[in-house]
């Protein structure tokens, strides 16, 4: 009985401390942190507000995300002129028939229409090396968002990808090009400073649309925030900062009232999720186009507030969707008293839809200047087809466009990267590594059957020097660390998760889905013709990385020092990240885009194998290690609360079920002989 009593006692501590204690703390935390928040899909069909119709005016809002460069359908290699003849997604010239449709249908009915991006419309594709510092002087992304008559677009964080000087660079010479003309880029919560690089003068706080519609006058008051999960990954801004979205949105929805406006939209770089937060935190917007995720809503989330509702859309990426909103806007009254949804529709771009002529032919010049650039490197052009797969080659499993570990593309791109810097180089190459959010349009789709010299450039498209171009994307970077350090760098892998879970080549490992953190690599094994070994702590290793990770190295050391590591030379000497990059036999940078077409041209011969069907187990997860199940009851803790921070009566419900199987453990343990 006295074991029974001490084994209870333990048990009950260790509930206790991982059940009980995460529930006091994040339960308190929470009350009245929201205001009493009611979101809910709206339905399509006649909603909102009852009012004279004399006093209310109908408005068509279109609206795209994340367009990534990707002015092409794809996958590429199976795009063909015409319609009903290919399972091609996207494309800007279908995009622009779809907007004209519109336009001519409410034109009959005196209706406005307004076309809105919001963000990321570049990097993704072989089209975004010819915005910075290239002959053609010009962004082909804007310039056809330009021709289809884009009404506003907001920055996003992709937008950075070649820092400021590349972003002054793209605005400066399409500004330039285009005579003046290009769609309004919005940014509220952007701190220029001393603007050393003139983006003042291209990017806007705020601005205030007339629009006549219905024979009536409507004042929208615009603005765009950058969220604060996009804003974390702007690697390359300068002297350049971003202020706090919320704290932006009341001072915008504040001048916007004080202005009188009809309707307030926010144009946002922030997810969705994120996007029914910021509702829920600020009262009197209308509407908010939602991006930077790339989900698709395939209905409208409406949030109510303090002073009305909050509309919230999201269209997904890569032009696969359109966005079609119509709504209806009670003139007179104050803004941020919500919207009438009439209809809302995720309409997807796909060959059933016509390609805009002159779309096509603005096109045809782009096309020719980036097969002029990709000859540079002794590349055929973008439709050249390079390889062949017989299987879905996946990014990850079927239906989750998040990274959730290893993943069969991820496999290819590092085994290339490896196998590129040793071949440039002449040194062998122990490791490669890939961040997962480096591998971008492998994502979205399979590839299956021919690749193209587009679809393989379009899986790991970013990216370039930090410094003053040319920018052609991140080129490859090799140095030496120690065991410990490549450990390091696993754990800090599996801790962030998600973009920053790194593929890998050269190695294998095991790892803990919960523990305790630098503590969840079990083991870590080297591959050496065919044999695994152990990973030894105090042995240099040469290995190859993308250069984004490599200037991240230091700044990831800064901010969370148990996981620092140094690049070094072969003798262990620390040195720069600028020193690591890979160059070709010309000393020109080596991009990672590159390496994977001649990996698949030169070494595969272009014939993808049959290896890279599915992952090939080289990151292991398990569930814990043994040693931190208190850890492990704690996360359950956390997780249960998380779920319900409200609800006495699940947390009622879970806490006696736990609190009965741990008694029963105890019983059983103290009966034991």
């Amino acid at each position: 009985m006295k074991l029974l009593r001490i084994t209870a006692l333990i048990i009950l501590l260790i509930f206790a401390f991982g059940i009980v204690i995460p529930a006091i703390t994040i339960s308190s935390n929470n009350i009245g942190s929201e205001e009493n928040m009611i979101l809910f899909f709206a339905p399509s069909g006649n909603h909102g507000f009852e009012s004279k119709q004399d006093t209310v005016v109908n408005l068509t809002i279109l609206h795209t995300g994340d367009i990534h460069s990707q002015l092409l359908p794809w996958p590429y290699a199976q795009y063909k002129t015409g319609i009903n003849n290919d399972n091609t997604l996207g494309g800007i010239a279908r995009l622009a028939t779809l907007v004209n449709e519109t336009r001519t249908e409410k034109k009959l009915v005196d209706e406005a229409v307004l076309l809105f991006d919001v963000g990321d419309f570049l990097m993704g594709t072989p089209f975004q090396y010819l915005g910075p510092n290239s002959t053609l002087n010009a962004s082909p992304e804007l310039h056809m968002m330009n021709l289809i008559g884009f009404n506003a677009s907001c920055l996003g964080n992709h937008e950075w990808e070649y820092s400021v000087h590349g972003l002054s660079l793209i605005l400066n010479n399409t500004n330039t090009t285009l005579g003046g003309s290009m769609p309004l880029l919005l940014c509220s919560n952007l701190v220029l400073g001393e603007d050393s690089y003139g983006l003042g003068q291209f990017i806007e706080n705020n601005k205030t649309l007339t629009v006549s519609t219905n024979g009536k006058t409507l004042t929208i008051g615009l603005f765009s925030l950058m969220g604060k999960n996009a804003m974390s990954t702007v690697f390359f801004k300068g002297k350049y900062n971003f202020s706090d979205p919320i704290q932006t949105a009341r001072e915008q929805v504040t001048y916007f009232q004080n202005e009188g406006v009809d309707l307030i939209i926010l144009i946002s770089h922030m997810g969705y999720k994120d996007a029914i937060q910021l509702a829920s935190s600020v009262s009197g917007i209308d509407l908010i186009l939602a991006g930077h995720d790339h989900q698709l809503l395939e209905q409208p989330i409406v949030v109510k507030t303090s002073v009305g509702n909050t509309t919230i859309v999201d269209a997904k990426s890569y032009l696969e969707y359109l966005g079609k909103l119509e709504l209806s806007v009670k003139l007179g009254g104050p803004a941020g008293q919500g919207i009438g949804i009439r209809t809302y529709q995720a309409i997807l771009i796909d060959d059933t839809i016509p390609e805009n002529g002159t779309i096509l032919t603005g096109l045809e010049t782009y096309i020719d200047a980036v097969n002029s650039l990709l000859s540079e490197w002794d590349v055929s052009s973008i439709d050249t087809v390079i390889a062949h797969v017989d299987f879905n080659l996946t990014y990850s499993t079927p239906g989750f466009e998040k990274p959730t570990g290893e993943s069969p593309v991820g496999d290819l791109v590092a085994d290339s990267m490896r196998w590129a810097a040793s071949n440039v180089t002449g040194e062998y190459v122990d490791f490669a590594f890939m961040p997962s959010g480096t591998i971008k349009h492998g994502k979205y789709f399979c590839l299956n059957g021919d690749i193209t010299v587009y679809d393989a450039n379009s899986i790991i498209p970013f990216g370039g020097v930090p410094m003053q171009g040319p920018y052609r994307g991140w080129p490859i970077c090799s140095f030496h660390l120690y065991g410990y350090e490549i450990k390091r760098m696993l754990e800090f892998s599996v801790l962030m998760g998600g973009d920053f879970f790194i593929q890998i080549s050269g190695l294998r490992f095991t790892y803990a889905l919960i523990g305790i953190p630098t503590m969840r690599v079990i083991s870590i094994e080297q591959e050496i013709n065919g044999t695994w070994i152990p990973l030894e702590m105090n042995k240099l290793y040469r290995i190859a990385i993308s250069y984004e990770a490599a200037i991240l190295i230091p700044q990831i050391g800064q901010l969370y020092p148990v996981f620092s590591i140094i690049p070094k030379n072969e003798s262990g000497y620390p040195i720069p990240s600028n020193e690591t990059i890979i160059y070709d036999a010309e000393e020109r940078p080596f991009p990672i885009h590159l390496g994977l077409i001649r990996f698949l041209t030169d070494y595969l011969e272009g014939t993808v194998p049959e290896i890279y069907n599915q992952s090939q187990n080289r990151a292991k997860a398990v569930l814990a290690n043994p040693i931190h199940v208190l850890y492990l009851l704690n996360q359950v803790g956390q997780t249960i609360v998380s779920q319900s921070t409200t609800s006495n009566l699940l947390m009622g419900g879970v806490a006696s079920l736990i609190l009965i199987a741990v008694m029963a453990i105890g019983v059983i343990i103290s009966r034991r002989p």
